[in-house]
């Protein structure tokens, strides 16, 4: 059975740590998370233990405290789309209470694409259906990729939709 990397669930707690330490706790926080492991795709390779990473990680988000979280996972039979993980933030948003300081973290392990020239990487939904090496050769066009995929930039916009405080993008891609 696969194990999470253990430097990253040292980083996970040592974010958690952080924001929950004794003085933190004293400001009345509420936490909230949504948690993606995106394993399954419709045209990129399988990154098995994905799934199995982001269940961990809601655990430990659990552990220290989370008041309400989603973890999606894909199956074979069943790949995460964009609307899937927007409509996770959406519901994470509605949960929230609005006379409490909010923190809002989104963690996500799966495939990107990067933009070497801004540095600009967009998450890849499992059921994109793309050619890979067509795109790769192709001239850049990043509305095409910001209409198919999820910019780390457009799930801030979407986190900042929230009663949340504070929020924190996680992403353990490549």
């Amino acid at each position: 059975m696969a194990k999470p990397v253990p430097s990253l669930v040292s980083a996970i707690f040592i974010v958690l740590f952080s924001l929950f330490s004794q003085e933190a706790y004293s400001k009345d926080y509420q936490f909230y998370y949504v948690a993606v492991g995106n394993e399954h795709y419709e045209s990129f390779n399988e990154q098995t233990g994905l799934g199995l990473s982001a269940r961990v990680v809601s655990e430990y988000f659990e552990q220290f405290g989370a008041v309400s979280g989603i973890t999606l996972r894909s199956k074979s039979n069943l790949l995460l789309s964009k609307n899937d993980i927007l409509s996770a933030i959406d519901d994470i948003t509605l949960r929230m209470n609005d006379d409490k300081d909010n923190v809002f973290i989104f963690y996500y392990a799966g495939h990107c694409l990067g933009e070497p020239l801004t540095g600009q990487q967009w998450l890849i939904p499992g059921n994109l259906q793309i050619d890979v090496n067509k795109l790769l050769k192709s001239k850049l066009d990043t509305d095409i990729f910001d209409a198919a995929m999820l910019s780390p930039i457009a799930l801030h916009a979407a986190m900042q939709n929230s009663l949340a405080s504070q929020s924190l993008l996680l992403m353990d891609c490549c």
